[in-house]
This record gives C-alpha cells, sequence and structure tokens, in this order.
C-alpha cells in the first residue's frame, strides 16, 4: 500500500522570534490539513520527519537522510514539505542530490500549492530554479547577517556571544548587549591574574580560588586549561575581540569540511566595558606564559609516562617521589578523584604479569592458524572483489536503462534490489574473512612486542626512556584503578 511521509524543518526565512517548536508546529498543521483534504486521512507520526538540528549541508541534518533512506521503498509515494527549500539551501552538490533521489525513485515532492514529479521535465526544472534560489538566499541571508554581527561589534560595541566570560555577566538595554562585572566571579579572576604575575601555575591558582569558594559554571572544579584560558583573554582588559578565529572550509577525502583556525590579525575593540585588570598586570602575565619550561633534569624517570591513565576520572597518571620514599603513581586530579596510589614498582610487576596472560592468548592463537588457510582466504577474497566489480557494472547499466526508459520503475527497484541484497551479503563475507586474516599478522608481530616488553621491564639495566619509547609502539593506553576497600590494583591494557 502506497503510502507519504512528512519533513519539517525551521530556516532562516521564518519568524526568528518562533522558537524551532513553533514552527515545526505551524507547518505540520498546515500540511495535515493538506493530507487530509487531498489523500482523506492524516500522515501518522511515524512517517513524520522533524529536523531540530541548523545544518547546512545535507550530511549535517540526520532527519533528512532517513527521509531519503525511506524515498526507496517503493510504496513510499511522495515527501509533504511547506516548500522545496526545506529539503536543502546548501550548495549546488546538495541541490544535485535531492533532484537526483527524487527523479530516479519516482517520488512526488508535495507542497500545498503544488505535487512536482520530477520525472516531468518542466516540474524537474520548476524544482531546480527553486532549489537554487534558494542557495542564492541562503548565501545572500548569510553575508547579510553576518556584516550585521559585525557593524553589531565594531560600532555599537555590542557583545553578542552567547555566553558571557567567567568574571562578567551581559546585560541588554534595548537592543545594545553589554557586558558589566560579576560581583562574585570578578575578584576571582582578578586573583588569578596578580598570582599568574607572580609565576604561581595554574593548577595552584585552581587549588587556591576553589578554596577561596570559586565554582566553575559547569562541572564541580576548575580545569587548569580553563585558568590559562581565563590569564589569556583580553576581554579582562575592558578589550572586545573581532575575528580572533575564522572558520575556513578543507576538502577531507570527498568530503568539504568546516574548521575554525587561529586569526592573527584580528580587531581589538578597546574601552568597551569596565576591566578588571589592568594592562601592565596582562603583559606581566602573558611574560610567564612565553616563558619556556626549562626542566632541571632532562632524564626521563617514568617509564609509563604518556601511557598510564586513571580509569575512574581519565586524567594522567604522575610519577612522584617523596623524599626516603619509593616513587608512586598519583592521579593527576589529586584531591578530586578517588582512585588511590600505588608504588611504581607494584604497577610494573602488574603490567609484566597482564603482558605475560595476553602473550598466552597471541601464542593459543598463532597456533590455530596455518598457512594454507591464510592463502585459501586470500584467494576467496579476490573471487569476491571479482563478483563484486560485476554488480557495480550491472547497477550502473540498471540507472542507464532506467534514465532511457528500457525499464519501468517496479522493475528498475526490484532489480536493483536484488543486486543490493547480494552485493551487502559479499561485502558481510569479505569483511569477515579479512577479520581474520588481521587477527593472525599482527598477532605474531605482538608475540615478538611482548616477549621484548617483559625482558625491558623485567631488566634493571634498561633505562625508563628507551622502555617507554618501546611499550608506546604497541601499546595504546593502560588503564590504573585501585579502590579504598582493596590493596590490589585493577590494570587494563589496550594494544594498538
Amino acid at each position: 500500500m502506497s503510502y507519504y511521509i512528512m519533513y519539517l524543518r525551521k530556516s532562516r526565512a521564518d519568524d526568528p522570534n518562533e522558537t524551532v517548536e513553533e514552527v515545526l508546529a505551524k507547518h505540520e498543521r498546515i500540511l495535515q490539513n493538506y493530507a487530509i483534504m487531498n489523500y482523506k486521512s492524516k500522515i501518522p507520526e511515524e512517517n513524520i520527519y522533524r529536523e531540530v538540528v541548523s545544518g547546512e549541508t545535507i550530511d549535517d541534518r540526520p532527519e533528512i537522510n532517513q527521509v531519503f533512506m525511506r524515498m526507496q521503498d517503493k510504496d513510499c509515494r511522495g515527501v509533504l514539505v511547506v516548500d522545496p527549500q526545506r529539503l536543502s539551501r546548501g550548495d549546488l552538490i546538495d541541490c544535485g542530490t535531492v533532484l537526483r533521489i527524487f527523479k530516479y525513485t519516482n517520488t512526488l515532492l508535495v507542497t500545498p500549492r503544488k505535487a512536482f514529479d520530477l520525472s516531468d521535465k518542466y516540474d524537474e526544472k520548476s524544482i531546480k530554479n527553486e532549489l537554487m534560489q534558494g542557495s542564492e538566499y541562503l548565501d545572500y541571508i548569510k553575508e547579510i547577517m553576518a556584516r550585521g554581527r559585525e557593524q553589531s561589534v565594531l560600532l555599537e560595541n555590542n557583545y553578542i556571544w552567547p555566553t558571557p566570560p567567567y568574571g562578567y555577566k551581559k546585560i541588554k538595554d534595548g537592543r545594545h548587549q553589554k557586558l558589566i562585572v560579576d560581583p562574585a566571579e570578578g575578584p576571582y579572576v582578578t586573583y588569578a591574574f596578580n598570582r599568574s604575575a607572580e609565576g604561581i601555575g595554574a593548577r595552584k591558582i585552581r587549588n587556591e580560588i576553589e578554596a577561596m569558594g570559586a565554582k566553575p559554571r559547569k562541572g564541580e572544579h576548575f580545569e587548569p586549561e580553563y585558568i590559562n584560558k581565563i590569564l589569556q583573554n583580553k576581554v579582562y582588559l575592558g578589550c572586545l575581540c573581532w575575528q580572533k578565529t575564522k572558520t575556513i572550509k578543507i576538502v577531507k577525502g570527498k568530503n568539504l569540511v568546516s574548521k575554525r583556525i587561529h586569526n592573527s590579525d584580528y580587531i581589538v575593540i578597546e574601552g568597551t566595558h569596565e576591566p578588571l585588570i589592568d594592562e601592565k598586570t596582562f603583559n606581566a602575565v602573558q611574560a610567564q606564559h612565553r616563558r619556556p619550561r626549562v626542566r632541571t633534569n632532562a632524564t626521563l624517570h617514568n617509564p609509563l609516562a604518556g601511557l598510564l591513565k586513571c580509569k575512574v576520572c581519565g586524567s594522567s597518571m604522575e610519577r612522584k617521589t617523596a623524599k626516603g620514599k619509593k616513587p608512586r603513581y598519583f592521579c593527576r586530579k589529586g584531591q578530586y578523584c578517588k582512585n588511590r596510589s600505588t608504588t611504581m614498582d607494584l604497577v610494573l610487576s602488574s603490567i609484566i604479569n597482564a603482558l605475560k596472560e595476553k602473550l598466552e592468548d597471541f601464542e593459543i592463537l598463532v597456533t590455530n592458524d596455518t598457512t594454507n588457510e591464510i592463502e585459501q582466504k586470500r584467494k576467496i577474497i579476490d573471487a569476491i572483489d571479482t563478483k563484486l566489480s560485476a554488480i557495480e557494472e550491472k547497477q550502473n547499466r540498471l540507472y542507464d536503462f532506467l534514465e532511457s526508459g528500457i525499464y519501468t520503475k517496479d522493475v528498475f527497484i526490484n532489480r536493483n534490489e536484488l543486486l543490493e541484497k547480494e552485493r551487502t551479503s559479499l561485502i558481510a563475507e569479505k569483511s569477515k574473512i579479512e577479520s581474520g586474516l588481521r587477527s593472525i599478522k599482527p598477532t605474531k608481530e605482538k608475540i615478538a612486542s611482548l616477549h621484548e616488553a617483559i625482558n625491558l621491564l623485567e631488566s634493571e639495566e634498561t633505562s625508563a626512556e628507551n622502555i617507554n619509547i618501546f611499550l608506546k609502539s604497541f601499546i595504546d593506553v593502560i588503564y590504573y584503578e585501585k579502590s579504598h576497600t582493596s590493596e590490589d590494583i585493577q590494570l587494563e591494557i589496550i594494544l594498538k
């Protein structure tokens, strides 16, 4: 039985004072009334797709991709939208994708004013023009909005970003948005700058301001990285920075992705709000950040540096040595994490035992595989690749037959489904065989690595730096945990 589906999405052309939910509900009422008048029944809930994300491209909108999947069902008769531009206001590639899918699935594009059949050349041309106009309109709107934001900041000195920086509140006075000092947070920012200018590090500053009562807006504790970001932000001088970062488009594989990068030519607007620190203090703090950290001892003493992680909170484990005591591993979060410390000797001996257990597993895997089986599996994969190439050629010919009118839509769908089922089955079979092959060669390599790792860890002559370099060559991470109720430690070794 044929059926229709509905696609709802808010666009920039809608009333900006209405929420996404309000816009979608209004459009749903319009389309449901159309469905009742023309199809004598409402569109059921399972056939309604509501796009709540604001992605500009098809890849960024999960619901439209679900719609495209449903359109491949031969019983799907059409898609109801308020206007065609709800489907795409992206670039020419996205517009072409929409046209191609509607045309070759023979699905109607239904709007309250007209139902478009893209197998008809006049309807296809009409929809193509609307999508192209939508794409041009989107570029125009984005340019206008960018210009408006720039003028709001540069000419009216408005703080247009949604969240004010720590230490400030954002107030609205008519159309103007300004920053004012937050009396609860501001003093902690000033204190942090003064302490940093004295040479105190971010971690100690964090501990001091939390002891004084400071609370982050999210989470339970300040991260040292967050403190460092505060200490490098010119907003605390009473300035606004415009275009400190910018978005560029780069090509990754076949996809165009957005990437934010630092802009060295950003604009600084001075005197826009009350400062929390003076320029002399700010410059002293920046000098502290530019000063390179010089280690008093350049020799690495921690063989697990960069490998050992806290399983409770995910932070790195640090090696610390108290005078007259053995080195111990502590979680970097210190008093904020419940994971207990342990001596380095106990951790290393536990790692040796764990590696020996893994070594036995790998040896069992190797003895279960033979050279003949490997060769046979490779021949099967070659045969599958030949079959997949033949199926791809057949599917390409199907589209030619459909476009030329040799095949009807039903014949095309039936034959394409058979080929797709065969292709999926072959790919699954190939993946299974390849997985078996991958478990053979890497296993043999890791056996040699584990043997060598155990010898290195058990040897007192090998330096910590050499052990660390070798372990990182085949171990991704080691998770450590020790509870307050047990003296035993738990390790989880993840191999690369």
